[in-house]
């Protein structure tokens, strides 16, 4: 219980200590808001920490063609080991930054997992042998299990996703400030990519829905087999429920599958666009290097952030398909 928040802490354990707001259940996006504003400090610290973790892929290209150009080209020395210890110094950076930031991710991932899990328990104590009445059994163990889970998850890649933001704004200065044409390429690529990407969210969501639902009504018919097992067994309905179960579970496995194939084209479309968007910023560079507009040196650096890029924006598409 320590590793709650003190409010949230309260409001599991039942206590009248201190007064604790319950929590807002109006709509699943008024209860999201409610369990976030729980632990906002702990996934602005995250945020704050993810960015120092990406420090090595923002600087790094730039360190990296920094020596190309007055290192390696010029054939200095001390070019190449100012640039390598620059290296090494932000990639210690990260490195530590990425523990910490692990640490809170997972932390914030429980908070919201079994806290989500501590609600459900209390509100099941409560309503005691009224609940069947109210709610499909198989539902209270979706939201318990797997709903409690995508919670978690859901607070993992805000924290993720805003440090890839100010992350992907900060590269973007770098290049704009490098070369306006591939800085303007650079800037508007995150954004295209998720647009093309969002109009197949919504099936994908809608899909997803009614995977949840019949693998609830599928958890619903299991229990209630259990729970009857020696009345089936003294009718000699066994062999009737078993056809239904398999009936159920199949129909739950070809929603899975019609979710996945969704899932399936979003992702193969971010590959897709992903590898449009480096081909042409190598053609831009390359086209800058031959007018000597660009050196050797920049040109790899922006392949380096192109490369970089595609990390935020998957970011980007699992956090409009987390939301």
């Amino acid at each position: 219980m320590q590793d709650f928040p003190p409010r949230i802490a309260t409001f599991f354990s039942g206590s009248d200590a201190a007064p604790t707001p319950d929590p807002d259940t109006r709509s699943p996006a008024a209860f999201l808001r409610w369990m976030l504003r729980q632990q906002w400090q702990v996934i602005a610290v995250a945020t704050a920490f993810g960015v120092l973790w990406q420090l090595p892929l923002i600087v790094g290209p730039w360190l990296f063609g920094w020596a190309i150009d007055h290192g390696i080209v010029p054939g200095d020395a001390t070019g190449v080991a100012i640039g390598a210890a620059g290296l090494f110094a932000v990639t210690l950076v990260g490195a530590f930054f990425g523990i910490a930031l692990h640490t809170l991710v997972v932390r914030s991932w429980l908070i919201s997992l079994y806290g989500t899990t501590m609600m459900v328990t209390r509100k099941t104590v409560q309503m005691g042998h009224v609940l069947p009445r109210r709610t499909p059994t198989g539902e209270i163990l979706s939201v318990a299990s797997s709903d409690s889970d995508e919670f978690g998850s859901l607070t993992e890649v805000i924290a993720r996703a805003g440090s890839q933001v100010v992350s992907f704004l900060a590269v973007a200065a770098i290049v704009l400030a490098t070369s306006p044409q591939l800085g303007v390429v650079v800037l508007v690529a995150a954004p295209v990519l998720v647009g093309v990407a969002l109009p197949f969210l919504g099936p994908l969501h809608r899909r997803q829905q009614v995977e949840r639902t019949r693998n609830a009504e599928v958890t619903s018919l299991a229990t209630d087999i259990v729970a009857g097992l020696r009345i089936l067994r003294g009718i000699g309905g066994e062999r009737t429920f078993n056809r239904n179960y398999a009936r159920q579970s199949q129909s739950a496995r070809a929603a899975g599958v019609s979710a996945g194939v969704w899932q399936a084209v979003i992702e193969a479309l971010g590959v897709l666009f992903s590898g449009v968007f480096l081909v042409l910023l190598l053609w831009l560079g390359s086209q800058e290097v031959v007018a000597d507009q660009l050196s050797i040196g920049q040109l790899v650096s922006f392949l380096g952030y192109g490369l970089y890029l595609i990390g935020p924006i998957r970011t980007f598409f699992e956090f409009a398909q987390k939301t």
